[in-house]
């Protein structure tokens, strides 16, 4: 991949869920309430070939949410990252059917999750 590729991701993934918790803790802190609720992904534990920069920045939302759960939690915020495993999506249906077929062998369902299952999380 191409540095610019990389920082992409990185600008999206990492510090889009950056600027927008910072967009509104502020009144989640003055209100003594809030949810922060970010996405990542199971690859975040195992990562995947060929992927780094969107691994990478899967990883680093799982920290983000526990570190913000510390420092937020007392402030009657809470901070939790949902990491669903492969879905299908546009990105999921650009792999070849075989590795499909694999990746839904792997999960418990034996099928790809729902974007909209996910979305009630």
């Amino acid at each position: 991949m191409t540095e610019e590729q990389f920082d992409q991701v990185i600008a999206v993934n990492l510090k889009g869920v950056f600027c927008c918790t910072k967009a509104v803790v502020g009144s989640m802190i003055e209100n003594g309430y809030g949810r922060i609720i970010n996405i990542s992904s199971v690859t975040a534990h195992n990562g995947n070939i060929g992927k780094t920069n969107y691994f990478s920045t899967k990883a680093a939302v799982i920290s983000v949410a526990q570190t913000w759960a510390m420092g937020l939690g007392k402030k009657g915020i809470t901070a939790n990252a949902v990491a669903p495993g492969y879905t299908a999506t546009e990105m999921v249906q650009k792999v070849p059917e075989k590795i499909l077929d694999t990746i839904k062998g792997r999960t418990p369902v034996k099928r790809l999750g729902k974007p909209e299952k996910i979305a009630v999380a």
